[in-house]
């Protein structure tokens, strides 16, 4: 981004921020700023306007998100940065992530920037089904280390319930049944989701029903769907895994402020939490972050750069015409999502196109217009 853009602040997860300092100052170290603010904060949009103004200054700007942090406050801060007032220029906001994507969906249906998503595009479901796949696998690895059980053990030592089945829950399904474990359970709230699922031979099930009966529990929401008294339903020892971050899918924060969950020791990557005054534990695989992060292959993957270029392209994009895109959330045009795709085909797998690239990579765009 420091190629095209003055980055004015990078915010880091908090998780990161607090558990791995290395990457701050990695980040630092590269003559970066690290914001002063934590992405809770962004909820509050006073606190975010406050913040977007010290740091911008009167230069334009947009806003890369990578989950949805600013959308909240999405309104307000159109709102405050009006292009007509006296102020820097805002041109509008990409997104990378699906959660994200929902989340500007549902918080910022009045927005009058645009705000260009990568999120639904063809493109990203390779990176998502590689990070499930390597998910479940991290937890197979881990559960050997730990018990010397492996997922595939019959149903009196080891049940696996997934909550969440969209792109990355699914992709864990499918890598596990490859492994040959036997009647995964499925929580979903999407019921034509549910009933894919079922088509699979999966088992459809409820998140009560899951925290009841299986001690392998993957969760891949990104929308903390496992509540305080879900905690207080599980079996004696349960091993627990994220498709995303202890933030988004767990809300580690509130669960341990709150004593549902009591810290009490970490080893091979493993947290363990006791749950409330009980004898029970909870085993928190990479201390909640996606588990796929302990593997190279669930990160390093080269399908993993196809988003990152894509929303690279997505703020060239809006910076180039954020005056005549309309407002809200929109796709990156498929055009430009072909581009992406050629590109990485050609550096990956030296592949040449029958028809060669246009010169200019804007070329063949549709009329843009605000009305």
């Amino acid at each position: 981004m420091p190629r095209y853009a003055n980055v004015a602040a990078i915010i880091p997860k908090n998780s990161s921020a607090t558990k791995y300092p290395g990457i701050v100052r990695y980040i630092a170290d590269k003559g970066l700023p690290v914001a002063d603010i934590d992405k809770s904060s962004l909820r509050d949009p006073s606190r975010a306007i406050d913040f977007v103004r010290r740091v911008v200054g009167k230069q334009p700007f947009f806003i890369s998100d990578h989950g949805g942090y600013f959308a909240h406050s999405a309104n307000r801060l159109c709102g405050a940065f009006n292009a007509a007032a006296d102020g820097p220029k805002f041109l509008g906001f990409t997104e990378y992530t699906h959660n994200g994507h929902e989340r500007y969906k549902r918080h910022a249906q009045d927005v009058n920037r645009p705000i260009i998503s990568v999120a639904e595009l063809a493109l990203k479901s390779p990176a998502d089904r590689e990070a499930g796949e390597t998910v479940a696998h991290v937890v197979d690895h881990k559960l050997r280390q730990a018990t010397g059980c492996k997922a595939t053990n019959n149903r009196d030592l080891v049940q696996v319930g997934i909550i969440g089945y969209g792109r990355l829950g699914e992709s864990a399904a499918e890598a596990f049944t490859g492994m040959g474990v036997k009647e995964i359970w499925i929580a979903e709230d999407r019921v034509q989701r549910l009933i894919k699922a079922a088509r699979k031979e999966l088992v459809p099930r409820s998140i009560d029903d899951i925290c009841q009966n299986c001690n392998v529990i993957i969760s891949a929401t990104g929308n903390a769907a496992l509540k305080p008294h879900h905690y207080d339903m599980m079996r004696e020892d349960v091993f627990l895994a994220t498709v995303t971050s202890p933030d988004d899918e767990l809300d580690i924060d509130a669960l341990t402020s709150e004593g549902v969950l009591v810290f009490e020791s970490m080893r091979d990557e493993i947290a363990t939490y006791r749950i409330r005054d009980t004898q029970k534990h909870v085993h928190l695989i990479a201390n909640g972050e996606a588990a796929n992060t302990l593997c190279s292959s669930g990160i390093g993957d080269p399908t993993l750069s196809l988003p990152q270029a894509a929303q690279i392209v997505a703020n060239l994009y809006l910076t180039r015409f954020s005056d005549t895109l309309k407002p809200g959330l929109q796709e990156l045009p498929h055009v430009l999502e072909d581009r992406v795709s050629f590109e990485w085909l050609q550096h990956f797998y030296g592949y040449k196109p029958e028809q060669p690239f246009a010169e200019n990579p804007w070329e063949g765009l549709p009329a843009l217009s605000k009305d």
